[in-house]
């Protein structure tokens, strides 16, 4: 991959972290994948692969959970790319989606999104500490402000649409506060932008 090419502020401040970041997307999606492509085999064949994809698909699940509700945290905390932090926790259900042909918005793709997007705002306010101390241009935080904004617009319009969903419960309200802390996180850094 040319770094050269990429604006990596976007997807993290230091480029040892950020291949380390990309390497969990990857892994996480190709294991989702292998979850997937075992439950199909498993429909075909008998006991042995049921007990091989029932362990696959635990640990996808477990994943998926740590995923979404830390990792996507810490990876912004830890090197503030927004694109990065804000895939983290959407890779596994919108992969699990797409290799199972669904089109439609899930609690989980929702959930996902709401704490893709507060990832991206916690990035932005990381890249922007990063610019007090380092002297990193300011188009960075710009652009983490776009990627934020775009992301907690489409996490409110997931949660919108899975309100009426037959899972609704604890993740819906959870996804309901993350975008609620997104759109004040953003709100507040739009104003310190502009103001």
């Amino acid at each position: 991959m040319n770094w050269a090419n990429i604006d990596h502020s976007l997807f993290g401040i230091d480029r040892k972290k950020t291949k380390a970041g990309i390497a969990v997307v990857i892994a996480v999606g190709v294991l989702v994948i292998t979850a997937s492509i075992l439950q199909r085999i498993e429909i075909i064949n008998t006991a042995t692969v049921s007990e091989l994809t029932d362990s696959v698909t635990t640990v996808v699940i477990l994943i998926s959970i740590l995923m979404t509700f830390i990792v996507s945290v810490i990876y912004a905390l830890w090197n503030g790319g927004a694109v990065l932090a804000g895939a983290l926790p959407v890779v596994a259900p919108l992969t699990g989606l797409i290799v199972n042909g669904s089109h439609t918005v899930t609690i989980d793709l929702a959930v996902g999104l709401s704490m893709g997007a507060l990832g991206a705002v916690l990035a932005t306010y990381r890249q922007y500490q990063t610019i007090q101390n380092d002297g990193w241009s300011h188009r960075s935080v710009a652009n983490g402000m776009a990627v934020a904004t775009g992301m907690t617009v489409i996490a409110a319009a997931a949660m919108y649409s899975v309100q009426y969903g037959p899972h609704i419960g604890a993740a819906y309200y959870t996804g309901i506060m993350v975008v609620s802390g997104a759109v004040i996180g953003v709100g507040i850094a739009w104003w310190k932008m502009l103001f």
